[in-house]
């Protein structure tokens, strides 16, 4: 009965362990050299708003995670924010194409809150910021909610 329990208690841990935690919002940042020019900003949680932009190419489908820009206007126009590594699925936090010959036009993105969105609207994107050891860095664990 003893080794029972501690079985059991042991499962529970691991289930637990294996439990990822919400993504949480990120600090308001208006670029990322804000980010980029303090170290101490590595694993910290920040956010830009902009309009996501398709990647150049979608490799070999869904389920992966692949760089996607942020820019100032719709489309890729203005000024790019920021490229984050976002997961190209049909699921909350992330981003597919409805045609595999796609525009822009064909792109939606589902938020925090599992809802869709056109190419063209307005969101606010958090991520962690990651510095890898040669000092370039990664924008991952992305959280979107939509700007009313």
């Amino acid at each position: 009965m003893k080794k029972l329990l501690v079985l059991a208690a042991f499962l529970a841990l691991l289930g637990f362990a294996n439990c990822s935690a919400p993504l949480e919002p990120g600090t308001p940042v208006e670029t990322v050299a804000t980010i980029e020019s303090n170290a101490a900003n590595n694993g910290k949680r920040f956010s830009v708003e902009g309009y996501i932009c398709t990647p150049d190419s979608l490799y070999d489908g869904e389920n992966e995670i692949l760089p996607v820009t942020i820019w100032t206007e719709p489309a890729g126009e203005g000024e790019l924010i920021c490229t984050l590594q976002m997961r190209h699925y049909v699921t909350k936090n992330s981003f597919y194409v409805t045609d595999t010959s796609y525009t822009d036009e064909d792109m939606r993105f589902i938020d925090n809150e599992n809802v869709q969105h056109e190419y063209d609207e307005l969101a606010r994107f958090s991520f962690t910021a990651k510095q890898a050891p040669d000092g370039t860095w990664t924008y991952t664990d992305v959280r979107i909610d939509a700007v009313e």
